[in-house]
């Protein structure tokens, strides 16, 4: 076989096509089929160099380990055979792969928002989706957990302290390097994460949990209130307690500043706004049309002004302070406890 044109003697080509390859992960259940691990490569049973076709049949999922045993002749490929047949995630346990994160300054990217060492990047109702903690030693890695839904509400991935596992009920699941993919159906992504020593990247996401639904892509995150009503965010974080926090919204205001800031921004998007808590005689506030009204409290201690914008809308904020923002019967906490963010919401 030519290294220059990957095809073997029968002219077949080493690339093999998705449709066999999501074949293949479906039938050996989304892992190495000996010991379910969810980094793996696929593994002609009846040498590459002999085939004039790629089978699924002929093709199974061996994790690197596993693959260089069956290289050594360690594990025979009659073995190989016979494990295709009942593959180790037959049985419905969730494939999962470790991973050891080593930044001192840990970023996790949700679409378009960055937080940077967050101690939890996404809380829902109550529940830390996404969570860092301390290593358990002191040249241990950080413990990142995370929990992710498809748009059914479905669990498709967990990381548990830097465990990751991942749905075998799912329709696709595909690992490619450090990258995870899992779809719903064909051209239906409910999630593509990158798991990197020094990042966590959510590339693709659509997800519904406990009735918040939230989406995200290279630009942007976005929740939703309703299928007409969300906000966009992008930007970043440094260091929250909190990045963002998702709650049922109380019957109050929809922007509150906890802290002392410099400027607020308010471009007009529709809604009630309201800021409590006394700030500096320095702060302003710009608020252009758009909204229903804007109220302050008698500490407030702010001014009005500003000029319009040609086309941004929404809210745009760069301070300290943590962001409370209303969106149906949601409240979104954006910032909370972080040292600074400069983010822009439409």
């Amino acid at each position: 076989m030519s290294r220059a044109t990957r095809r073997n003697a029968f002219g077949l080509g080493r690339d093999i096509p998705a449709p066999i390859r999501r074949t293949v992960r479906q039938e050996c259940r989304f892992g190495c089929i000996f010991c379910g691990h969810a980094i793996y490569q696929y593994e002609h049973i009846v040498p590459f160099s002999k085939v004039r076709d790629h089978i699924p049949r002929n093709i199974a999922l061996l994790c690197g380990t596993c693959h260089d045993q069956v290289t050594r002749r360690i594990i025979a490929k009659d073995a190989v055979r016979a494990k295709r047949l009942d593959p180790y995630r037959l049985s419905r346990r969730w494939p999962r792969s470790s991973f050891y994160p080593n930044a001192e300054r840990f970023p996790v990217v949700l679409g378009g928002a960055r937080f940077i060492s967050p101690r939890t990047a996404l809380r829902v109702l109550g529940r830390d989706l996404l969570s860092i903690r301390e290593p358990e030693c002191n040249d241990g890695p950080i413990r990142l957990s995370a929990e992710f839904c498809d748009d059914g509400g479905e669990t498709c991935l967990t990381i548990e302290d830097n465990e990751c596992k991942l749905n075998p009920g799912s329709w696709d699941i595909e690992a490619k390097g450090a990258r995870f993919t899992i779809r719903r159906a064909p051209r239906n992504i409910a999630l593509r994460i990158r798991l990197l020593p020094d990042q966590l990247t959510v590339e693709r996401l659509a997800m519904q949990y406990r009735g918040v639904k939230l989406e995200a892509n290279e630009r942007e995150l976005k929740i939703f209130a309703s299928a007409r009503q969300s906000y966009q965010l992008a930007g970043w974080v440094n260091s929250p307690d909190v990045g963002i926090e998702i709650n049922q919204k109380a019957p109050c205001s929809v922007i509150e500043v906890k802290e002392p800031v410099r400027r607020i921004n308010l471009l007009g998007s529709g809604g009630d706004y309201t800021i409590a808590g006394r700030q500096p005689p320095n702060t302003e506030i710009s608020f252009w049309g758009g909204a229903r009204s804007l109220t302050m409290n008698a500490d407030a201690n702010v001014t009005v002004g500003g000029t319009p914008p040609t086309q941004d809308l929404g809210l745009a904020l760069s301070t300290r302070a943590a962001m409370s923002l209303g969106l149906g019967d949601l409240e979104v906490l954006i910032g909370a406890g972080a040292r600074a963010h400069d983010l822009s919401l439409g």
